[in-house]
């Protein structure tokens, strides 16, 4: 047995909420992401670490995480979660999608956290796909180095052509 895998039985093990998250979610088969955040104690909320390893749990236990609007539509189609592409470990979630949930919130910033705090200056640049979804490369640079910077993403720009693309199924602009 993985050490992840361990960990996570022992958050089980640990906390009550955790144990009655996975009785709920094999009943449904499916929880939502913020019933999930809700549920947690602090001592896990606080911690981006285990929120995961809880995440991890729920779906090694074959339990789909879906969104609030996800939950609402299951509930009326008679509870059924959505067909899952084999290997995706994702909660299926729209990309485009707002959400309120402060644990996604955090998961989908936390590369640009520690630039922010250094208070350097970053861009980012498209360069490419993945799965989908559009990717991008963040150029930083020391303080004060803006000017450099937006050359470095000005010249890739003009030597590439992702900032012109769309994802697939989107169509034109």
């Amino acid at each position: 047995m993985s050490k992840k895998k361990r960990e996570a039985l022992n958050l089980e093990d640990k906390y009550d909420e955790v144990r009655q998250l996975v009785i709920l979610g094999k009943e449904r088969g499916f929880l939502a992401i913020e019933e999930v955040t809700e549920m947690l104690p602090d001592e896990i909320s606080n911690s981006p670490d285990e929120v995961e390893e809880v995440f991890s749990l729920l779906e090694t236990q074959g339990i789909e995480l879906v969104d609030d609007e996800t939950k609402e539509r299951l509930k009326v189609m008679g509870g059924q979660p959505p067909v899952k592409k084999k290997g995706a470990n994702k909660p299926s979630m729209d990309p485009l999608e707002k959400t309120n949930d402060p644990v996604s919130m955090y998961q989908s910033d936390v590369l640009t956290i520690p630039v922010n705090i250094a208070g350097i200056p970053c861009i980012s640049v498209p360069c490419g796909f993945s799965e989908g979804l559009p990717i991008g490369m963040q150029v930083m640079g020391k303080a004060l180095s803006e000017e450099t910077i937006l050359n470095i993403a000005y010249t890739y720009q003009q030597a590439t052509d992702w900032h012109t693309k769309r994802p697939p199924g989107l169509g034109k602009a």
